[in-house]
């Protein structure tokens, strides 16, 4: 028997996210982590990507951090994914941060999706400064 959704509790929510856990049994922030994670389970079956890990633990210059998801496609092309609100992703603070940490520090980009309205897009690509 396949999992449903389900809510998961914690103590305070950020930005009225709805924290909830997937098909796969990731805990996610908000709703729109576990449409993109869905999403990449789908193309895992269809073959167009490889594989893809939920929150990988990402370190730039001693400063901890933790996108959503890192993907590598069947080309053998990697990237990390973060998915945001138009409104956090305005929001300055550690995520103004990490952006300028991520640039000069990265070995992979990080694509920022938005989710406005329940649509999923690729807002922007956060590339690494040239070595």
């Amino acid at each position: 028997m396949r999992p449903t959704l389900r809510q998961f509790r914690t103590g305070v929510r950020k930005h009225r996210n709805q924290p909830m856990i997937c098909p796969l049994r990731h805990r996610h922030k908000s709703k729109a982590e576990v449409k993109r994670c869905g999403e990449l389970w789908a193309l895992l079956g269809a073959g167009v990507i490889k594989y893809f890990v939920y929150e990988p633990h990402v370190v730039l210059a001693d400063v901890s951090y933790k996108p959503d998801f890192f993907v590598v496609y069947k080309d053998r092309t990697e990237a990390f994914e973060e998915i945001k609100s138009p409104h956090t992703d305005k929001a300055g603070g550690r995520w103004a941060v990490i952006q300028t940490l991520w640039r000069k520090h990265a070995q992979h980009p990080l694509r920022v999706i938005h989710c406005k309205r329940g649509v999923l897009r690729e807002d922007r690509t956060i590339c690494p400064d040239p070595k």
